[in-house]
């Protein structure tokens, strides 16, 4: 398929050298081979004409029919998410998102049967992503030589544009590095030879791994503020807990200190004193 769009993007080309095709495909890829996939492209409506009059000379790669756009991604490996096709500007535009299961089985859908694709742990543990594009043909003989010259300098103007995040950080690439994204800006009269795009990432856990040792600290967690919750308390003093539990709560009273009621103490009157008159004289003593 994609030798066949080359092939056509090349032709359509020399028809208009003003913004005939573009190609845009972004990839978010997991370390254990899964990921999800935007692929873009779009053609000025006047190319799109022509190329709908020469079918029958061409095959057009570039379907814009849901149906049929959906038919080139059949394959076990892929869930297409979204296809949406529209015109714009002048121009034909399709947009389709996908996830896949394995990239390393891509090629078994209709749409990327001219790629080759790798995704692989090397001997140090990284890994290594390979995708080799399939060319249109073969080297021009030398007598052709004026031509190809000319077609490099007419398709300067296209690139086809993948950009790829990857798992992990990005230990080298044939491609731009950001970060953890790889960028491949492919000119088309490189893309019609043939293209290669290498990138190496650097070993990480598994998230699959982190996501079951996480769930497997959560249910040991729950499980342990379970038991700990339905466990009794040790009883105080040796008590039994049957006979802790019935007793019944002491009610203190309140101790009421007696009031303190000073006495007055009155003074006794003093009782008067006899005295004796000088003229009185003492009794005569008892016998």
């Amino acid at each position: 398929m994609w030798r066949r769009l080359l092939t056509v993007a090349a032709m359509l080309a020399l028809l208009a050298m003003s913004g005939c095709i573009n190609y845009t495909e972004e990839t978010v890829l997991q370390s254990n081979g899964s990921g999800r996939m935007k692929i873009q492209y779009s053609i000025e409506e006047s190319m799109f004409a022509m190329m709908e009059q020469g079918e029958d000379q061409v095959e057009n790669p570039f379907e814009f029919d849901k149906e049929k756009v959906k038919a080139q991604f059949d394959s076990k490996n892929i869930t297409v998410k979204k296809i949406d096709v529209f015109s714009e500007q002048g121009k034909r535009n399709v947009v389709i998102e996908l996830a896949f299961k394995d990239i390393n089985k891509l090629s078994e859908a209709k749409f990327f049967m001219d790629r080759q694709i790798s995704f692989k742990k090397d001997k140090k543990g990284n890994l290594v992503y390979k995708m080799v594009v399939a060319g249109t043909a073969d080297e021009p003989e030398e007598a052709e030589n004026d031509t190809a010259a000319m077609m490099q300098a007419m398709f300067a103007g296209y690139t086809f544009k993948f950009t790829t995040k990857m798992p992990a950080k990005v230990l080298e690439a044939n491609g731009k590095i950001n970060k953890n994204t790889v960028i491949w800006e492919i000119p088309l009269p490189t893309a019609m030879k043939g293209m290669t795009m290498e990138a190496k990432i650097k070993a990480g856990p598994d998230p699959v791994v982190i996501i079951g040792i996480l769930l497997a600290v959560l249910v040991l967690a729950v499980v342990f503020f379970a038991l700990s919750a339905r466990k009794p308390k040790a009883p105080a003093s040796g008590e039994p807990v049957a006979a802790k539990e019935q007793r019944a709560p002491e009610v203190v009273e309140e101790q009421v200190k007696p009031e303190v009621v000073e006495e007055q103490l009155v003074p006794e009157e003093e009782a008067p004193v006899e005295t004796l008159e000088e003229d009185e004289e003492p009794g005569e003593p008892l016998a």
